[in-house]
């Protein structure tokens, strides 16, 4: 007892007279032990993924849509935040259909439990696509990649790490506030004006998604029926890339097809059990 009351009056003797044991002793405050997790958070490698939902779509681009996602869920590594979020009319409002978080994998264990994690997530994210399919077509009728494209801008501003945004969509913009600005409408055989438009925009920024890799994977079905009149994908692809220069993307990662590029791919972690 008498060694407590000498370091107390060490301490206030030091101060001044004016007891200040918390600085003193270097106790941090709570406020300092939300801010190291805020950072520790910020160091994870961040998805943000887009499902195509709107009616645009046939019956078997949907399924499509569903199993690349999925995909996309298996070859998330560890120490990794994932966004999956709806495209359709208002992205913004719609909100996020998952988040989740995958910690690091220190053990065997670790990596069998991070597999079980992405077997829910891919079961969960699949019912809720599913459930959109089947539900009121109310919102679903206009396909806006610009409104995808600004959310992506909004989840990675804070972003301090590797962050890929995939996008998993026919990419046929039907929007009424493009990030060009006004309506823009690419379901046509031929967007040669809009592809002029989109090169002929001023250097300034439209977006700022933070150096993200951005990759546009196309549910494209050979069997399936077309539903909407469609340009050739190398002029889809010419155009979004004319977007994303002015976004702030890392160019180097553009990726634009019907597969997912072997890039994404070589990040899927082994199986648990060859930890």
């Amino acid at each position: 007892m008498r060694v407590r009351h000498l370091i107390a009056a060490v301490l206030l003797t030091a101060c001044n007279g004016k007891a200040e044991p918390r600085e003193a002793a270097k106790i941090p405050t709570p406020m300092v032990g939300r801010t190291m997790a805020s950072q520790a958070q910020h160091r994870l490698r961040t998805f943000v993924i887009f499902a195509d939902v709107t009616r645009s779509l046939s019956g078997e681009e949907q399924s499509s849509v569903v199993r690349n996602v999925q995909r996309v869920i298996d070859i998330v590594p560890p120490e990794s935040r994932v966004y999956v979020f709806p495209v359709l009319e208002d992205v913004q409002r719609a909100g996020a259909l998952f988040e989740g978080e995958m910690a690091a994998v220190q053990s065997t264990s670790d990596a069998v439990a991070a597999d079980q994690q992405r077997a829910l997530w891919r079961n969960t994210i699949a019912q809720k696509l599913t459930a959109m399919f089947n539900g009121p077509a109310t919102g679903r009728k206009l396909t806006c990649i610009s409104g995808a494209l600004q959310k992506a801008d909004e989840v990675l501003a804070d972003a301090t790490k590797e962050a890929e945004v995939i996008i998993v969509s026919d990419m046929l913009e039907d929007c009424k506030e493009s990030v060009l600005g006004g309506v823009l409408k690419l379901e046509k055989t031929s967007i040669v004006d809009e592809i002029r438009r989109a090169k002929s925009l001023p250097p300034a920024p439209l977006l700022n998604l933070n150096g993200a890799s951005v990759t546009a994977i196309l549910p494209t079905v050979p069997t399936s029926t077309q539903t909407v009149a469609r340009p050739p994908v190398s002029s889809l692809k010419t155009f979004w890339r004319a977007i994303l220069d002015r976004c702030g993307d890392k160019a180097s990662n553009y990726r634009f097809g019907t597969e997912i590029p072997q890039r994404l791919l070589d990040l899927k972690p082994r199986s648990g059990g060859a930890f």
